[in-house]
């Protein structure tokens, strides 16, 4: 494997030796429905080139005749980072010039969210500072980026108010209309700390939802798959043969989402992104707050995914659930009082939802002219 990193490497330096305008960056496959919209749109106007640090997502482009590299190991990735010769790098991780360095060539970093979340409470505190160019969700990411710019004194960012494309995806591919009626979707968030409700409690939230008598599909974050596999293999040992559970690693979570009558979890964003594309329930245990930037109230802003959780979620502590006798459920809940709530939300905070792809595509297609 290694083998095939270094010749694609190759291949990228000396194939790829004029200047590329445009190159995307994926870490994982899990991400491909992030960016593909953009990606095909793109595409059809200009010369692209995306580089992968999944083997499957390199092959799975490559038979749709994208032009594509893969490149996994850190050392060639630090020389991709480095020496990367290009107008634009798209990307949706983050903290580049800190995780990796920035090119010699000085490139322009652009990237784009695969999350609703706000941006200081979840990510790492320098996230999002050596970006030259950010798509933003809503204005409340505005407001967090400018606010952490003027306190550590950072050039402003070009930010372009192109609304969330995950959403706009979402809401094409999905049916609202089939879901099984007695199926959870228990998705739990990951942190960097080994103390978390998935570690912790994982086993007994999936039994005492099967002794509910409640399908169960778990679908962990790809980082909870990486940083703890004995746990998941404990899961799987548990509750592989039940009819009554599945565990999703696919490359997508259409399937679970769409199957799910509702999300459970404890901070995974998710929650947004399934209420907003198909009008349904979440409900949130309270264990452990999810927390990457410790200084994170010194902007003194409420975090998006905490007034989502306030004004459209239901929340119950840990020990509570598993002594309660039912999956809980607000009295007295109304579907179209939900739906309205959901869309007063989303319109108050996103932009675009419908047209998030091409405000992009718009944008970036006027930095080629303008470059060429």
């Amino acid at each position: 494997m290694i083998f095939l990193q270094i010749i694609n490497l190759l291949k990228f330096i000396f194939l790829e030796k004029k200047k590329k305008k445009f190159v995307f960056y994926s870490e994982s496959i899990f991400y491909k429905n992030f960016y593909i919209d953009l990606v095909k749109n793109l595409k059809k106007k200009e010369d692209l080139v995306i580089v992968s640090s999944d083997v499957n997502e390199f092959r799975n482009l490559n038979k749709k005749k994208i032009k594509s590299y893969y490149i996994s190991n850190n050392l060639l990735k630090t020389i991709f980072f480095g020496t990367l010769n290009c107008d634009y790098l798209i990307m949706t991780m983050t903290d580049i010039g800190n995780n990796f360095p920035k090119s010699i060539f000085k490139c322009k970093y652009i990237y784009f969210f695969h999350s609703l979340a706000s941006t200081h409470k979840i990510y790492t505190k320098n996230a999002f500072d050596q970006y030259n160019i950010i798509f933003v969700n809503g204005d409340y990411q505005i407001k967090e980026i400018r606010l952490n710019e003027k306190r550590k004194n950072l050039p402003n960012k070009i930010l372009v108010k192109t609304g969330y494309f995950f959403l706009n995806f979402l809401k094409k591919k999905l049916n609202k209309k089939k879901y099984k009626k007695d199926t959870v979707l228990f998705a739990p968030s990951w942190t960097y700390e080994n103390s978390n409700l998935f570690n912790d409690y994982g086993l007994k939230i999936i039994k005492k939802l099967i002794d509910l008598k409640l399908n169960v599909i778990l679908r962990p974050h790809p980082e909870i798959i990486k940083r703890f596999p004995d746990k998941i293999l404990e899961i799987k040992k548990a509750f592989g043969k039940s009819k009554k559970f599945l565990l999703d690693n696919s490359s997508s979570n259409l399937i679970s989402m769409e199957k799910s009558l509702l999300c459970l979890t404890d901070n995974s964003t998710i929650t947004m992104e399934y209420a907003l594309s198909l009008e349904r329930q979440v409900i949130y245990l309270d264990y452990k707050d999810k927390i990457h930037n410790l200084g994170y109230k010194e902007l003194n802003i409420e975090t998006l995914e905490s007034k989502f959780k306030k004004e459209l979620g239901i929340s119950i502590g840990i020990k509570d659930f598993l002594k309660s006798k039912s999956l809980l459920s607000p009295k007295n809940f109304s579907k179209t009082t939900f739906k309205k709530k959901l869309k007063k939300f989303e319109k108050k905070y996103l932009f675009n939802s419908s047209h998030s792809i091409n405000k992009a595509v718009d944008f970036l297609k006027h930095l080629s002219e303008k470059n060429t």
